[in-house]
């Protein structure tokens, strides 16, 4: 269960950084990111500051946790919440046809999609078993293996963070050659 959980801790630590990192990295992709917040979750002008304060503070704690190797269960078990908010709140803004573009790293420009909920999802789900694994784990585990799990997370970790773009090259182009 070790390889697992360092996996899980690798690969969802990436994404936290990376996502945390894509939204106040310059004031521009953070307004934007605020801004986003009205469509997807029908936020009023007025809050959205502090819901996306609230969102990166989340963000922030779930690496924080992930850090401390003690506090690894906790620090999964809140990513598998935030994430599910996160999957739920996007099905709804596709179900009601939201064309926001997805601001879950920062400057995307991919319109939410089922792609994003289904990566949402995923990332629930490993979070939720990461956490379910660190229950009772001492730490320990061989060094090789060690490595192959979170070489294994930062591999996934980066095909997700950069889905929007996989999946543009499976989808057929709508430009005019």
């Amino acid at each position: 269960m070790g390889y697992l959980v360092v996996g899980c801790r690798v690969l969802l630590g990436t994404v936290f950084a990376v996502a945390l990192v894509g939204k106040i990295w310059g004031n521009g992709a953070w307004r934007a990111f605020v801004a986003s917040l009205g469509e997807l979750v029908r936020v009023p002008p007025r809050l959205r500051p502090f819901v996306g304060v609230a969102i990166a503070l989340g963000e922030a704690a779930v690496l924080g946790l992930l850090a401390v190797p003690g506090a690894v269960p906790a620090g999964l078990g809140l990513a598998a919440v935030l994430l599910a908010g996160f999957t739920v709140g996007i099905a709804a803004a596709v179900r009601r046809g939201v064309r926001e573009p997805c601001r879950c790293f920062g400057s995307g420009s991919a319109p939410l999609s089922r792609a994003h909920v289904v990566r949402n999802g995923l990332l629930t789900t490993v979070a939720a078993a990461g956490a379910a694994a660190a229950i009772g784990w001492p730490g320990t585990g061989e060094p090789a293996g060690l490595l192959v799990a979170a070489l294994v997370g930062v591999t996934v970790a980066a095909v997700l963070i950069r889905l929007d773009d996989i999946v543009a090259l499976f989808t057929p182009s709508t430009r005019a050659s």
